[in-house]
C-alpha cells in the first residue's frame, strides 16, 4: 500500500492518527447492535475500530485499486463486509444507522440519504 496513488476525483485522504480514529468512534454514538456504513474505508484504520464497536460494518469503496487489501481486511474482521460500488447508487432503508466518512464525499452521502428518506 506504500505505492498507493491518491485520486483527486474521489477526494481520497487516509487517516493515520489513532487518536482521531478513537474520537470519531466515541462521538459516533455507535451501540453494540448498530449497523455502521463506512463510505471510503481507505486502508481500514477506522474500519478496525468500528468493527470493535458495532454489530456489523458495511464499507463502500469505489476505488478498485484497494480491492485486494480490503478483501483481506474483511476476511480478517468477521463483522465487516466490503462493497465495491459507489455509495450514491445504494438505497438505504435501515432506520437505526450510523454512517461514517472522513472525506468531502460525506456531504453528498448525507444529502443522498436525506433525500431517500424524504421521498420513500
Amino acid at each position: 500500500m506504500d505505492d498507493f496513488k491518491f485520486k483527486k476525483k474521489y477526494g481520497q485522504n487516509f487517516l493515520k492518527d489513532d487518536r482521531i480514529v478513537e474520537k470519531i468512534v466515541t462521538l459516533s454514538d455507535i451501540e453494540d447492535d448498530s449497523l455502521v456504513i463506512e463510505v471510503g474505508p481507505g486502508k481500514g484504520i477506522l474500519t478496525r475500530q468500528l468493527s470493535k464497536a458495532a454489530k456489523s460494518v458495511i464499507c463502500y469503496e469505489i476505488d478498485m485499486q484497494l480491492e485486494e487489501y480490503l478483501i483481506n481486511l474483511s476476511n480478517e474482521l468477521s463483522n465487516v463486509e466490503v462493497v465495491f460500488s459507489d455509495f450514491l447508487d445504494m438505497r438505504i432503508l435501515q432506520k437505526r444507522l450510523v454512517i461514517i466518512s472522513t472525506n468531502i464525499y460525506t456531504l453528498l452521502v448525507m444529502f443522498h440519504i436525506i433525500l431517500q428518506h424524504l421521498f420513500l
